[in-house]
């Protein structure tokens, strides 16, 4: 009884190493959430920051990042800003500057990822192509923040569990159109690429509204990390994969 009660711990110590999300080659480690507010940084808001501040926050666009994250960093690539975003429950605030140990993961963002999150909320609705878009842009950093996990990167649990150690994914929208695709591969611990770059054991596809699911999942195993937290996300984990998976190519000659 004392074997199989240890080899149930490793299991779900494991439990997010079970699938894969995205982005660009990184070992970095991404702090745990915050289960606090962040402090505001000082910085004044700056003018991205402040055109979102402005928006109308639609009750549909609120809910669908409901426990998703509590703080999130989004740094301006063409125009050197950066600010934070508070997620309150039932609206946004937002604060200038970046605090790393006090945000969820930072999200590279442009000038053109600001415009349509302006279209998208213009008529306080959130259908599922802008909710793909979306999740296309958040998917690498928020795929960063789980695989870093302590919980994810268990070597043991990994081998034990049998996870697939090359997992690809892509993001579509209604038309099966790629918006995102990336591929994770574990050597001692997960290293995540913006693309589908080499073979993989394990191949996803999945909608925007799909991915913000396994994103709230993940989130709340994270935030609580627990041994009942992780048991939970194992849980919601094995029927959401059974959703998500699609055949793998065979390989070209």
């Amino acid at each position: 009884m004392k074997r199989i009660f240890v080899r149930t711990m490793v299991l779900i110590s494991a439990l997010t190493g079970l699938v894969a999300c995205s982005g660009s080659s990184s070992r970095t480690p991404t702090p745990t959430p915050a289960s606090e507010p962040a402090a505001e940084p000082d910085a004044d808001l700056p003018p991205s920051a402040q055109r979102w501040a402005d928006m109308n926050q639609p009750a549909e666009f609120i809910r669908f990042f409901e426990g998703t994250f509590d703080n999130m960093g989004l740094t301006v690539e063409d125009s050197d800003e950066s600010f934070t975003i508070h997620n309150k429950g039932d609206h946004f605030e937002f604060s200038g500057g970046i605090k790393a140990d006090a945000v969820d993961f930072v999200v590279p963002i442009n000038q053109n990822n600001i415009e349509a999150m302006l279209r998208y909320v213009e008529d306080d609705k959130l259908d599922e192509e802008e909710a793909s878009q979306i999740m296309a842009v958040l998917m690498v950093p928020y795929t960063k923040a789980i695989m870093s996990h302590p919980s994810t990167s268990n070597g043991a649990a990994v081998d034990i569990t049998g996870i697939a150690k090359t997992i690809c994914s892509e993001l579509v929208n209604a038309e099966g159109s790629v918006l995102a695709d990336q591929r994770l591969v574990y050597e001692g611990s997960w290293t995540v690429y913006e693309s589908i770059n080499g073979p993989c054991e394990r191949r996803l596809r999945f909608n925007g509204t799909q991915a913000r699911d396994y994103q709230r999942a993940a989130f709340t195993a994270m935030k609580s990390n627990t041994l009942r937290s992780w048991g939970e996300f194992l849980t919601f984990y094995r029927g959401w994969r059974e959703t998500v998976t699609v055949a793998v190519p065979e390989p070209q000659p």
